[in-house]
């Protein structure tokens, strides 16, 4: 199982598209979201997904508890993190998967080129930004070009002091 995960805050505007885009990505995924305190109509969009997702609210401690929230929520062995005012392209999850699956199954992460979008639909513009080389996470991180937050799929085990890992970059 994939947990997609989604820390909210003051995202009312985004967050139903995120979720959306959540659900859309397949059957073996769970779509978990913490709303961190939101002042806005975050938690109504929210508690609208009723059943097919789960969620929690608090206090508004930082996108870092709420994220490490998630984290202790997620049922998966594999994490998808998506920021409540970003969504996924439809397949995003499931392609990642084959890739993996075919390539580099003992990799603990394995990511992808993002789409920035510029404007607002249907007048936006989109900016597909590639992973530069070398496709090293440790060279990437250094040089502070590590993928935007819904790039990456992540293996739940793997823990930062232990990233030593084989890293795939599916650079499709």
């Amino acid at each position: 199982m994939i947990s997609i995960l989604i820390p909210c805050f003051n995202a009312e505007r985004w967050v139903a598209q995120a979720i959306d885009s959540a659900l859309q990505q397949g059957d073996d995924t769970e779509v978990i979201v913490v709303d961190d305190g939101s002042t806005d109509g975050s938690l109504e969009v929210i508690k609208r997904f009723g059943d097919r997702i789960r969620w929690e609210s608090g206090p508004n401690l930082g996108g870092n508890v709420a994220r490490n929230r998630l984290l202790a929520l997620a049922r998966g062995q594999w994490l998808q993190f998506l920021d409540a005012d970003d969504y996924l392209l439809p397949n995003k999850i499931r392609d990642q998967w084959q890739w993996l699956t075919q390539h580099a199954a003992n990799a603990d992460v394995v990511f992808s080129p993002v789409i920035l979008e510029h404007g607002e639909p249907p007048h936006s513009r989109r900016e597909p930004l590639p992973i530069p080389e070398p496709h090293d996470a440790w060279v990437l991180l250094a040089r502070w070009y590590l993928p935007q937050t819904g790039g990456p799929l992540w293996r739940k085990q793997a823990t930062w002091w232990s990233l030593t890992m084989p890293t795939a970059c599916m650079n499709a």
